[in-house]
């Protein structure tokens, strides 16, 4: 009899525990470059510089909470991570760290989303985020952020019918060279 009602406990624990499983913590997170968020399915993806329409921008530094795939800004709006598998491409996008532009000469410029002559790779990716394409037609999507800042010529394809925005490193990862812009 003793068998049977630790059975019926057990089983009754697991019906409790099914019905109102676990949620996910959620850390925090800061994001790490300027992004966007298409409108058109709410998400953030690798290929984050477009020029749709439709979209919303969450600034560099921007405070966020969430589980990694679903993430929650500061005024309740929620967005859906599609950047790959793991940490590693999170990382790409968000920092578990605070991000800060800082002051000086470009610091208008990163958080306009303008990339400048001058800066760094750092400033740049706060700038514009990830590029689609290192050295030529090298695919960042299953890149990590420490592979893209290895890379010496970054570009960002816009849209089918506008022109993509080059940006052209130097040895010390200063831009020399920053094309398609034109603001």
């Amino acid at each position: 009899m003793r068998n049977k009602f630790l059975v019926l406990a057990a089983v009754g624990f697991g019906i409790v525990f099914a019905s109102h499983p676990l949620e996910a913590k959620a850390e925090t997170y800061y994001a790490r470059c300027n992004m966007k968020v298409l409108d058109k399915g709410n998400y953030v993806t690798w290929e984050n510089w477009r020029t749709d329409a439709k979209q919303r921008n969450i600034a560099v530094g921007t405070k966020l909470t969430g589980d990694g795939t679903t993430m929650t800004e500061p005024n309740g709006g929620t967005f859906t991570m599609k950047v790959g598998d793991g940490a590693q491409f999170l990382a790409k996008f968000v920092s578990k760290s605070p991000v800060s532009v800082g002051g000086g000469a470009h610091a208008g410029d990163i958080k306009s989303g303008v990339p400048r002559v001058g800066m760094t790779k750092e400033q740049v990716y706060m700038a514009l985020c990830a590029p689609m394409y290192i050295d030529g037609k090298n695919s960042t999507k299953g890149m990590t952020y420490d592979e893209i800042m290895k890379g010496s010529q970054w570009i960002w394809k816009k849209g089918t019918f506008t022109t993509n925005i080059g940006v052209r490193f130097d040895a010390a990862g200063k831009a020399t060279e920053v094309a398609g812009v034109y603001r």
